[in-house]
């Protein structure tokens, strides 16, 4: 289990991040800046570290088997992985895992939806407009 106060800074460092990036997003909402959000909780998720392992371990292990023309073809799937492993990397805090909990699940259910006890407009224009029974 990860020490309380590593956890904490790691969290908050986090949550400063997803802040920033919303701020960013409010005053330019472009696709670029929903991208970085997305980004950022993605690289704090298994699939970042799918990502991770496929780069160091299992790509490697698939070229092995491969004629030509499929080696051809999983190298350029090897640069968008390396692409892809750099943009989360960028993001990455740190483990967020603490007290048994969980890291992102946590996070966006229960930690961070307990400092955020309003909804965007839109998102509250949209569940009024789905209606109770949905």
């Amino acid at each position: 289990m990860m020490n309380p106060k590593v956890f904490s800074e790691r969290y908050y460092k986090l949550l400063s991040k997803i802040k920033e990036q919303e701020d960013k997003y409010d005053s330019s909402p472009n696709q670029t800046n929903l991208m970085d959000m997305l980004f950022t909780l993605i690289a704090h998720s298994p699939v970042h570290k799918g990502i991770d392992t496929w780069s160091n371990l299992g790509l490697f292990g698939i070229s092995v088997v491969l004629d030509k023309k499929a080696e051809i073809s999983l190298d350029k799937f090897k640069v968008i992985i390396n692409k892809l492993k750099n943009i989360f990397n960028k993001r990455y805090v740190g483990n967020l895992e603490a007290f048994n909990i969980g890291d992102l699940e946590y996070f966006m259910k229960d930690s961070h939806s307990t400092s955020r006890r309003y909804l965007h407009q839109k998102v509250e224009d949209f569940l009024r407009k789905i209606g109770p029974e949905n």
